[in-house]
């Protein structure tokens, strides 16, 4: 009777089978389909990336460790004191201090040697002219004040970067520097993102920062400063810390080179920003073309974007 009964039991075993494997796809599509923003979100506002709390430890097991630790540093100080004598502890000082200077210096070269390249003084009031190589005296800023310079300068930029994961972004940015050399740097990044189902999602992300030019000449500015990230969408506002750190270059008619990073935090993530562009201008239009890039916590993003920057 038994063979007789297996057939008729198949499709209800085939049919449970079905059942619990269309459940278990429908249980961990929306994980899945929740998309690249919504990660960014998560490392924004719920992100513990190293954050983890430590194992709590057996208390004996602790002092005992502690007991180990007090008698191990006690026998290494008696031998030190035996062994090496008094003579060895300058010249240990003299490597760490020298180590120390050479790092302060590669830490602070960012700064000082643009500065030192460009030939800058701090007290020099330099003159901007409308757009970049407007007359061919200079490419961009004049020590001298004529009746075609301005004290301030300003540069509006737009562009569309592609991700290439149904991923875009169009980005607006805004420059403005003085004469006395500060000024203010920031943008807006929209991001829009193409779900399963005909779905989307996006978000605002941006930074503003008061930025100090430590370096220039008539080819090229340097500037650095600090502010904050934000991000904005249909939930909630978040705010971070950033730091900035860019230039634009002149090298020759009708090349502008630039370039800048932020480094900071955002929400509970951290962020790193980088960005390059090489453009031609005409007039007071440049048009240009370069890499972007962005780093979270877990989301990355790599792209190639293109865009038009107006002078002014």
């Amino acid at each position: 009777m038994a063979p007789d009964r297996l057939p008729a039991n198949r499709p209800i075993l085939l049919g449970f089978s079905a059942g619990v494997l269309l459940a278990a796809v429908i249980a961990v599509a929306p994980a899945h389909a929740q998309g690249r923003l919504e990660t960014l979100r998560d490392d924004v506002r719920n992100s513990n990336v190293g954050g983890s709390a430590a194992a709590p430890r057996d208390d004996r097991s602790a002092n005992e460790q502690d007991s180990q630790d007090t008698s191990s540093n006690t026998e290494s100080s008696n031998s030190t004191s035996s062994g090496t004598g008094e003579g060895w502890q300058p010249s240990f000082d003299q490597f760490f201090l020298g180590v120390g200077a050479a790092a302060g210096l590669a830490v602070t070269s960012p700064f000082w040697a643009p500065y030192t390249a460009l030939g800058d003084a701090l007290s020099d009031s330099r003159y901007f002219s409308p757009f970049p190589y407007d007359g061919d005296q200079f490419a961009y800023m004049t020590l001298i004040s004529r009746e075609t310079t301005r004290p301030w300068a300003a540069q509006f930029a737009t562009d569309y970067g592609t991700i290439f994961d149904n991923l875009d972004a169009v980005s607006g940015r805004l420059v403005l520097s003085t004469t006395s050399r500060f000024g203010v740097d920031a943008s807006a990044h929209y991001f829009e993102e193409r779900l399963p189902r005909n779905r989307h999602d996006n978000l605002w992300l941006g930074d503003a920062n008061l930025v100090f030019c430590f370096a220039r000449n008539e080819q090229m500015q340097w500037r650095t400063g600090l502010g904050v990230n934000w991000l904005d969408d249909r939930q909630q506002a978040d705010i971070g810390f950033n730091f900035t750190y860019g230039f634009d270059w002149f090298p020759a008619k009708p090349w502008v080179i630039s370039a800048e990073l932020d480094w900071g935090n955002l929400g509970r993530s951290s962020l790193f920003h980088f960005r390059s562009t090489v453009g031609a201008i005409v007039n007071r239009f440049e048009v240009y073309t370069g890499y972007e890039y962005y780093d979270f916590d877990r989301f990355h993003t790599n792209s190639l974007i293109a865009g038009v920057r107006v002078w002014f």
